[in-house]
């Protein structure tokens, strides 16, 4: 009497590599500190510079296209739009949210991505990095600033897909 026993699975063609530098005390705290200063009213002049260039980063970004069309979302006129929010949320509040920052929450995320490149230089690999789009253009900024890798746009994969 024989034994059904599966074949081991192949070996995986991809690694997947955790580089997410947040965890959720930080959300907790980042959530507390910005109610508590859009509650302040000796800060409700920033948190209304803060209000309006959030409604103006959405009237930029619904101008360029859809909100989640990977091929708008995936270009440099989307990180200008969503830098108008991003960019006065960062002046404003950045030392005072910590780790929660957003110059200092990339810092973080970036620091893990950079090192996996790192860690696989020279071997030819392709990566594939993925966060919400918000963060794109800050990392973006910083791989262009490396010789040792080549970034693709993404339009000639979105052309394999079948989107609607």
């Amino acid at each position: 009497m024989g034994c059904n026993v599966p074949p081991d699975p192949p070996p995986s063609t991809f690694e997947i590599i955790p580089t997410a530098g947040w965890s959720q005390p930080m959300a907790d705290f980042r959530s507390a500190r910005l109610r508590m200063i859009s509650e302040d009213p000796d800060r409700a002049a920033e948190w209304a510079t803060y209000q309006r260039a959030n409604a103006h980063a959405d009237s930029a970004i619904a101008a360029g296209g859809e909100p989640d069309d990977p091929r708008w979302i995936h270009t440099d006129a989307y990180d200008a739009a969503y830098q108008i929010r991003l960019g006065i949320y960062k002046a404003l509040f950045n030392d005072e949210l910590g780790p929660g920052g957003w110059d200092n929450i990339n810092a973080a995320h970036y620091a893990y991505i950079a090192r996996a490149l790192d860690a696989h230089r020279g071997e030819g690999k392709r990566f594939l990095i993925t966060y919400g789009a918000g963060h794109k253009g800050w990392f973006l900024r910083q791989l262009r600033n490396r010789e040792d890798i080549t970034l693709m746009e993404v339009g000639a994969f979105l052309d394999l897909l079948e989107l609607p």
